[in-house]
């Protein structure tokens, strides 16, 4: 496994070539002016992921449990805005209609036990 070393805003960091990007990584990369590209790339299990190319490699965003940060199409293209890419490339190649989220049933039965009702006035 080869190993780098980046360095961004004075920042250090020994990094994995391969592995997937921190945001905090990502945003440093950024401000930087490291980052070449981005790219919004479909899961095949709902989502979209965001990679990065910089310098030879090409890396996904993570999220904070290790595994990579899904988005919706939308919410992936105002990421991508504020770090300062208004253009990017979209690939759906691997595109699966799902959940972004998995469903929480014991908020959904927490929900519905709520007695309160939407209150509205008359509109007539």
């Amino acid at each position: 496994m080869l190993f780098g070393l980046i360095v961004a805003n004075g920042c250090r960091e020994n990094r994995s070539m391969g592995m997937p990007l921190s945001e905090k990584t990502l945003k440093q990369l950024c401000t930087a002016g490291l980052v070449h590209s981005a790219r919004v790339v479909a899961q095949s299990d709902g989502g979209y992921g965001v990679a990065a190319h910089y310098g030879k490699e090409e890396e996904m965003l993570e999220g904070t449990r290790g595994k990579i940060r899904r988005f919706s199409l939308p919410a992936a293209a105002g990421y991508l805005r504020d770090l300062g890419f208004f253009k990017f490339e979209v690939d759906t190649t691997g595109f699966g209609p799902g959940l972004i989220r998995s469903p929480r049933p014991d908020r959904a039965e927490a929900l519905s036990s709520t007695k309160t009702k939407p209150v509205q006035a008359s509109l007539l």
